[in-house]
């Protein structure tokens, strides 16, 4: 076989005749089952719990059920990482609603993370979806990913966009997919944003040829870019989930959102 046939065979299917990606749900943590100051992991994997940080993290009662509320200063939820191998393909999602007041007095250019892994470095995410200010009224959601070296000197980022402005103050179902084994400009690997079961097309070149592995934190509410930890989500999330396998749209619409039979 060639490389490319050899991609070609390494794509697991669900079945023989379905040309939808095999995903399996790895990790799963939902406020709704939350209490005290952990939330725990429900896959069936035994991934651990996240821990509340002891400052600008609450679980509490909400319209539609019970939420993580973050101060977007202090507040996060974290658990020791990996909980996938990350040079395959997989996908993560969130329920994530961004507070627009506390968004406002950011500077252009910030990023409110949303759930992320940190590089074996800990001061970049191997992955990671956020909200960035792009402008002074502007938010794009983004799903990134980074490699460096040992030393954690950054050798590759790239990012999938947004096309439209982010919604706030209200809920929003952002996912993010890595292929490894898609065909891109510059190689093999490419990276998918949806919001809802929607794509969207980034403008930019998300190829990630450089495979990674993250190691150490997993956090939810915060994470690490540009050198450092931080990066406060100033909102609330409800639930976050992270599967092996890269998913398409019609996945996202019955597997994230449960939409069966809706396109």
């Amino acid at each position: 076989m060639n490389a490319d046939e050899v991609r070609e065979e390494s794509r697991a299917r669900e079945t023989e005749t379905l040309e939808a990606p095999a995903v399996e749900l790895a990790a799963h943590w939902n406020a709704e089952g939350a209490s005290g100051t952990q939330i725990p992991e429900s896959s069936g994997y035994g991934k651990p719990a996240l821990a509340l940080s002891a400052e600008g993290a609450q679980l509490a009662e909400g319209d539609d059920g019970k939420e993580l509320r973050l101060d977007g200063v202090k507040g996060y939820a974290q658990a020791t990482g990996p909980v996938i191998d990350e040079t395959g393909s997989f996908t993560v999602s969130a329920r994530v609603r961004l507070d627009s007041a506390k968004l406002a007095a950011l500077p252009v250019g910030s990023r409110a993370h949303v759930l992320g892994q940190a590089t074996p470095s800990g001061v970049e995410s191997s992955w990671a979806l956020w909200a960035e200010k792009t402008s002074e009224e502007t938010y794009r959601w983004r799903f990134g990913r980074t490699a460096t070296d040992a030393t954690g000197k950054v050798l590759h980022t790239t990012w999938a966009s947004s096309q439209e402005p982010a919604e706030l103050d209200t809920w929003v179902q952002v996912t993010g997919a890595y292929d490894h084994a898609e065909e891109a400009e510059t190689g093999y690997g490419n990276l998918r944003l949806y919001l809802s079961a929607a794509s969207e097309a980034s403008p930019e070149n998300t190829s990630f040829t450089a495979p990674t592995q993250g190691a150490g934190t997993l956090a939810a509410g915060r994470g690490s870019a540009k050198g450092a930890t931080g990066h406060y989500l100033p909102g609330a999330v409800a639930d976050l989930r992270v599967w092996t396998g890269a998913m398409i749209a019609d996945q996202i619409n019955t597997r994230v959102l449960g939409n069966p039979g809706d396109v």
